[in-house]
């Protein structure tokens, strides 16, 4: 056995090969849309830049890309192999719109395009898998430069026209007096501009449970939109709400509106900081209900109820259930504009009409109820997805109050 040492590569040279790395990457893997396989493509770029600009030094630097490139495949078929195969063939009937070439189809042995997904997590009966890294990774990269197409031309296309339509629809609903003319500050259409958009294939979305959603950026200067290849106008004038949605700015300055802190944003400021999940019920209740009167021309904001509001795109059911009932089911009604205006209600923590209003109105509408903490302690009895499942009942209960209190009034204690 030989104990010569392996050469390593010079210092100098890691600069140039690191300018080779981004070049590629930015041709066929930029960091701006979210594709499964990602970090594999990227993987087998740095190993094209070895082998090209490194050649001295293959044996000691290949064995370490090949062990994270084995990785990083492992890992996409585990990625898969956590979702039912239903959702599979769905998130690969939507993501897998580009006609894969025939030998691609034939190497996979699938005979349609939105079979792959789920055809990545099969295995053979001795248990390994039945697409082999090499075929696997020949998909991926297809899969990487389709969707690097899509992107160019959603942001070319789509995305224009997406925003276009929002802000003329906002601009409707300023005129129809449903929307605050807040909601037009310059400021805050500059941030539609600024905000960064990342394109999903469907299966990071499928596992954050959402069609789209809006996150801070890491540098906090923008938010980050993330939106599927095909995007209805409706989930754009909902997640481009949450974009210039009000925030509670520090007293006397302009900035924060990108602070990345959800208890400081729209709807969320009506809750302590620790329940973020409550502050979420409400605010996507307000923020579906903005987007889907935002869709119409001759919107009718007072209705709220959710069986009657019916979108082919619409969500968040039982939230919307919700407010309903907190702006019909109590003793005094609230109005629905009270919620509007005060979810794009820019504020110091000392300065929030809006806001405080709501409180003062729910606390009217469901006397012997505290709304806002009974709402908490609901949606911190576990994860989101499972603490709302007992929203419903919650509303029941706060419709019931009204009638309970109704009759004390007419026939004394019961």
């Amino acid at each position: 056995m030989s104990t010569e040492a392996k050469p390593e590569i010079p210092q100098e040279l890691f600069g140039e090969l690191d300018a080779h790395y981004d070049a590629l990457e930015a041709e066929h893997a930029p960091d701006d849309y979210s594709t499964v396989g990602l970090l594999a493509v990227k993987g087998d770029l740095a190993r094209a830049v070895i082998v090209v600009h490194a050649e001295p030094w293959h044996e000691s630097e290949l064995s370490d890309v090949d062990k994270y490139m084995a990785r990083y495949l492992q890992e996409t078929r585990d990625r898969l192999a956590d979702i039912d195969r239903d959702h599979l063939l769905l998130i690969g009937s939507r993501a897998m719109r580009s006609t894969m070439p025939q030998f691609l189809l034939d190497t996979l042995a699938i005979e349609y395009e939105h079979q792959v997904l789920e055809r990545l997590t099969e295995r053979t009966p001795d248990g390994s898998p039945a697409v082999q890294d090499a075929t696997m990774l020949n998909f991926l990269q297809w899969h990487s430069y389709k969707m690097i197409g899509q992107r160019e031309r959603f942001m070319e296309r789509e995305l224009p026209r997406l925003r276009e339509g929002f802000v003329s629809s906002l601009q409707r609903g300023a005129k129809q007096g449903w929307i605050p003319a807040d909601a037009l500050d310059p400021e805050r259409l500059k941030a539609l501009d600024s905000a960064e958009v990342i394109i999903d294939d469907g299966v990071f979305l499928h596992e954050v449970r959402a069609g789209a959603y809006v996150v801070a950026n890491d540098n906090r200067t923008a938010p980050e939109v993330h939106l599927p290849p095909y995007t209805p106008q409706k989930t754009a004038n909902h997640e481009f709400s949450h974009v210039i949605a009000g925030v509670r700015l520090s007293k006397g300055k302009a900035k924060g509106r990108f602070s990345g802190e959800l208890e400081n944003e729209g709807l969320y400021r009506l809750f302590d900081k620790e329940q973020r999940s409550a502050g979420k019920v409400i605010d996507e209740a307000v923020t579906e209900h903005i987007a889907l009167n935002l869709e119409k021309l001759n919107p009718d904001p007072s209705v709220i109820n959710p069986d009657v509001v019916l979108g082919l795109f619409s969500s968040y059911y039982s939230e919307r259930e919700l407010l309903d009932v907190l702006c019909n089911g109590g003793v005094k009604p609230i109005d629905i504009q009270l919620f509007i205006t005060a979810y794009f209600e820019d504020s110091s923590r000392l300065r929030q009409p809006a806001l405080r209003t709501l409180k003062r109105s729910l606390t009217k509408a469901f006397p012997g109820r505290n709304v806002i903490g009974e709402l908490g302690t609901l949606m911190s009895a576990g994860d989101y997805d499972e603490a709302s499942k007992g929203l419903s009942e919650f509303a029941q209960s706060l419709r019931f109050n009204k009638y309970k209190n109704h009759a004390f009034r007419q026939f004394g204690k019961l």
